[in-house]
């Protein structure tokens, strides 16, 4: 391990500055309100899907190397800009968590494209869905790359290099994208999605958490917060209460997206990623209708519309799932995307181009901070709990027979009940230093018109992220009198867990992984609540600030792959079969291509597509269908691997050449699309040039031989593959 200072390079572009707004001098205020303009909003998608051999990240030492992807992995940017020259960025990512490291590398690579002045770390707000089929690797602390952090752990300056390399573009893009806008909020109630997998630790809590508009009537079980908040955002400057030509929604859910297990080998976004989609896809029928899609700008892979999903006080609940399989993430991420288009695009709230955007950024050194009662501290040091060994109630680990029989809760101890993982052996899996974990994190809190977020660089129970959300009310409700607070979770960098202090006392699994200690809760609450007070105080010592911290690296490892400048000559295999007896038809298809840090899987088209046999794709008729406006196709959607429908691995290799497979997984009302003798087509191929197989028919349903134990092999039959120029 080695010991680095963060390098005055990242701090190009996060460096320190005051921001303009209330907390100004009184004569300047006039100024900066009379400078304010109309909205301005831009967004990119960006896809950040590595190639396979990195590990997931999010289920500790059960993650495993991935062998290929299912969905994409997408962040999506939007800028949002009120005042000239104070533009923030907000951006969900199909991520498992932000590293501290990664939020620094994304500002100086904004800073290098756009001006380090003009997207400063302080108003860029990174944040992960939490998908723990996301990749690892880039975080700066021993702890989250060490031998607890994956099946293959290790730091890969390349995996950090290439996610800031394409996010930063991303962000310098949507920057540059910035049109007129209007946008709305539309705050809603979802209860019957999600549970509470913690109940005994929420309800030792001494009062019921804040529902901020949410009857009990909405079918919420106890312990889980039904707020579904949606920003939404109109291309044009409109006062209209209709959505019309949506450039993207931000939605804001409580509920761990993780229904795929740990056993998962394959990079996707998981539910959150299935509702992104399924949302996107109904927005672009809306933006094809209000007569926007002309200039292409309704392809899956262009910069709108967008829908970013961004978790809030999430830790302690988990969606209600019972097999926890792709067909399941699929169901939970429509019922999701289905709440959120019904609520979304019913209101009668009209859209404005004046809604307020500002932020306030801070960052605290963690170890042994004080509490503003002087009494009350951090723990010196991080450390996880014997019960964070045991995994959450939903996702158990294989630590959990190994540490079943020892104590969770130390009595001989007052102050920290926490017994420690590994007890003695802590230090040695996962470091000594007070290092091994984060130990500065940012702390920011954004109003959007009258809502104000608080990314947290935590997973906040729902009572913990309540008492955050209370706080902030209480400060902003005199200035903004129908104000709303939100939790945006999993923020700019990550400290796993945040409970209260009677969670923690009770030491189950949130407990355990609050590293800190018990006052964390408190002492969140505290930051938030003096990031509150900034917006209406004049003398701001430290907010907006970005400063050089130190902190470790695990053991460096080469996890992402490297080319090897295989190349190959063809392809060939392809065999259509039903996996399992009481499954859906899936089409199998095997090829021949070069070595996966050779081929490369990003960018705006697909990398398998389907296409008749006149080259023309077969278009995409039954995602989004049932969301809104029945069947109808999405426009400029074909049927290809930027949606859901295919699983994609690489298998072995084969001399100079790796053999690779994806299974396409068909619905109902695109198998009967198949019927016009479509053909696989690889854009990204050997080299830069593509490949596509022969034209084939498909079967009935029940003429399709059926693969035993779950194995495509034995279905195969022979197939050529035409090699197709590079243009193709």
């Amino acid at each position: 391990m080695r010991k680095v200072l963060a390098l005055t390079a990242v701090l190009m572009a996060s460096c320190s500055r005051r921001m303009p707004g209330a907390h100004l001098p009184a004569e300047r205020r006039a100024v900066v309100e009379a400078a304010r303009h109309k909205l301005q909003a831009g967004t990119a998608r960006i896809d950040v899907t590595p190639p396979p051999g990195p590990s997931t990240f999010g289920h500790g030492p059960d993650a495993h190397v991935a062998d290929g992807y299912w969905t994409r992995l997408y962040c999506r940017a939007f800028v949002l800009e009120r005042v000239p020259g104070e533009p923030l960025a907000i951006v969900p990512c199909d991520l498992a968590a932000i590293s501290g490291l990664l939020h620094r590398s994304v500002a100086e690579k904004v800073g290098l494209a756009l001006g380090k002045d003009v997207l400063p770390a302080s108003r860029i707000m990174l944040s992960a869905t939490h998908t723990h089929a996301g990749p690892a690797h880039y975080f700066e602390s021993p702890a989250y790359g060490g031998n607890l952090s994956t099946r293959a752990p290790g730091f890969d300056q390349k995996m950090l290099d290439f996610l800031a390399d394409r996010i930063g573009e991303g962000v310098a893009r949507a920057y540059r994208n910035r049109v007129e806008a209007s946008a709305r909020w539309v705050h809603g109630c979802l209860g019957h999605l999600t549970r509470n997998r913690s109940p005994i630790p929420f309800s030792s809590n001494e009062s019921p958490p804040l529902l901020q508009g949410c009857p009990a009537a909405t079918g919420a079980s106890e312990g889980t917060d039904p707020a579904l908040d949606v920003l939404e955002i109109e291309e044009g400057q409109t006062e209209a209460a209709r959505v019309s030509h949506p450039l993207g929604w931000l939605v804001f859910f409580a509920m761990h997206p993780t229904v795929l297990p740990s056993a998962n080998r394959l990079f996707g976004g998981d539910a959150f990623g299935c509702a992104s989609r399924w949302l996107e896809s109904e927005l672009r029928r809306i933006r094809a209708g209000g007569g926007r899609c002309a200039d292409g700008s309704c392809d899956p892979g262009s910069d709108s519309p967008l829908a970013g999903l961004i978790n809030t006080n999430e830790g302690d609940i988990s969606p209600i799932w019972s097999v926890g399989d792709r067909d399941e993430a699929i169901s939970i991420g429509w019922q999701l995307a289905k709440h959120a288009f019904d609520e979304g695009t019913s209101s009668s709230e009209a859209f404005s181009a004046e809604v307020a955007v500002d932020s306030r950024y801070v960052e605290r050194h963690l170890p042994g901070a004080e509490l503003e009662d002087h009494v009350r501290r951090l723990a010196a040091q991080a450390s996880l709990g014997a019960a964070s060994g045991h995994g959450g109630s939903d996702h158990p680990t294989s630590l959990d027979a190994l540490i079943s029989t020892g104590p969770e809760i130390d009595l001989a101890n007052r102050s920290d009940p926490k017994a420690p993982l590994l007890g003695s052996l802590q230090p040695i899996m996962l470091g000594k230093e007070p290092t091994s974990f984060p130990v500065q994190v940012p702390f920011a809190l954004a109003r959007l018109a009258e809502t104000f977020v608080s990314f947290a660089p935590a997973e906040m129970t729902y009572a913990a992220g309540a008492s955050v959300n209370a706080r902030i009310l209480q400060i902003v409700r005199p200035h903004v009198p129908k104000a709303r607070a939100i939790v945006g979770g999993l923020s700019n960098a990550y400290m796993q867990y945040v409970a209260t202090a009677r969670e923690y006392g009770m030491q189950h699994y949130e407990g355990g992984s609050t590293l800190y200690g018990p006052n964390s809760a408190d002492y969140f609450a505290e930051q938030f609540e003096a990031l509150a007070k900034s917006f209406y105080a004049q003398e701001t010592a430290g907010i907006d600030q970005a400063a050089a911290f130190d902190y470790q690296l695990a053991p460096e490892r080469k996890r992402f792959p490297r080319p090897r400048g295989s190349s190959v000559e063809h392809g060939h295999q392809i065999g259509l079969c039903r996996i399992r007896q009481d499954a859906p038809a899936a089409i199998c298809f095997w090829w021949l291509d070069a070595a996966p840090g050779d081929v490369p899987l990003t960018g705006p088209l697909p990398w398998i597509q389907l296409v008749r046999s006149d080259g023309s794709p077969v278009r995409s008729c039954g995602i989004g269908a049932g969301l809104g406006s029945g069947s109808s196709c999405d426009p400029g959607a074909s049927i290809d691997d930027r949606g859901m429908d295919f699983e994609t691995r690489i298998r072995h290799r084969n001399g100079e050449g790796w053999v690779w497979s994806t299974v396409f997984f068909p619905t109902q009302v695109e198998w009967s699309a198949l019927q016009s003798v479509p053909r696989l087509h690889l854009r990204a191929g050997t080299g830069a040039r593509g490949i596509s197989s022969d034209p084939f028919s498909v079967p009935r349903f029940e003429d399709l031989p059926v693969c035993p134990n779950d194995t495509v092999r034995a279905c195969l039959t022979g197939g050529e593959w035409e090699v197709l120029p590079a243009d193709r």
